[in-house]
Order: structure tokens, then C-alpha cells, then sequence
């Protein structure tokens, strides 16, 4: 994370789905601001860009032969591209890398494109948790020494 901010973001819902989605900003090859969702997805370890909806955004790619070997229940792994790509969650800015890959994902979630998911590594990084008491996403600050396993 470039900026420490506290982060307290609503999880954008769409009538029926109880995926965990945010609503990130994101610049284009000429600068302009759009915004798209993310999925939360904390079983996926790296951050994925959806590979139909990567001429979307402005990215730049690692060092090279920078790859990700992405594993998936069911499915042969997946080596990908990785890139760097800086958006906005809330009032925090972010510069992550992501994989470039292929799923099967809708291409929309209500009025914005779907663009990726942002894996468990994120999350954890930045001590991220998904409180769907009041559909946030919000930081989280655990003293593990006095943690209680009621409180896990």
C-alpha cells in the first residue's frame, strides 16, 4: 500500500449475489478514471486481472519473465503474466501486482465490468477483513497475544 490509510468500505451487492465485491478506480492507457469491481476472493492466494478486460486498464508489466503458476481445484495450474496496476480502494492507493488470466466470471457485476479478484495475499497484507455483519471491508488491528479462540 502506498498511503497507510484505515480502510472502511461498503461491499457492493447486486440483488441475488452474495459474492463479496468492491468498486475500485482505475486509469486507462489515456489517464482517464473509470470504475470496476473486484471480487474478494480469499481462497485465491495471488490477485488475478481478467484477461478479456485487461485493454481496460493501464498496467505495466514486472521484470521480465516475471510469472505466477496459478493452481485451481480441478483445473491443470496456469502459468501467467504478472503486471503492476494501481487503483484506489476507498481513500487508500494501491499498487499491486496481478496475474493475467483466464476465468469464468461474469464479465459485468451491475453497471461496472468485473476486472479481477483480489486474492487472500492482498488481504492478509494489508490486514484487510470481510465483516458481513455490515458488508464491509475494513482494516483490522489483532493482538494475537490476547486473542481468544471465541473471537477467531
Amino acid at each position: 500500500m502506498m498511503e497507510k490509510k484505515k480502510i472502511n468500505v461498503s461491499l457492493f451487492r447486486v440483488v441475488n449475489d452474495i459474492a463479496p465485491f468492491v468498486l475500485v478506480d482505475y486509469l486507462d492507457d489515456n489517464a482517464d478514471e473509470h470504475t470496476g469491481a473486484m471480487l474478494l476472493d480469499s481462497a485465491s492466494q495471488s490477485n488475478i486481472l481478467l484477461s478479456e478486460n485487461k485493454s481496460l486498464i493501464s498496467y505495466s508489466y514486472g521484470a521480465l519473465n516475471d510469472k505466477t503458476k496459478i493452481n485451481g481445484i480441478g483445473r491443470e495450474s496456469v502459468v501467467a503474466d504478472n503486471v503492476k496496476i494501481n487503483f484506489t480502494l476507498g481513500d487508500a492507493i494501491f499498487q499491486e501486482t496481478f496475474c493475467i488470466a483466464e476465468l469464468d466470471l461474469p464479465k459485468s457485476v451491475g453497471n461496472y465490468p468485473l476486472i479481477g479478484l483480489l486474492g487472500n495475499h492482498f488481504l492478509t497484507e494489508h490486514h484487510l477483513v470481510i465483516d458481513y455483519s455490515d458488508f464491509t471491508l475494513h482494516t483490522s488491528v489483532i493482538n494475537q497475544e490476547t486473542l481468544s479462540v471465541s473471537e477467531c
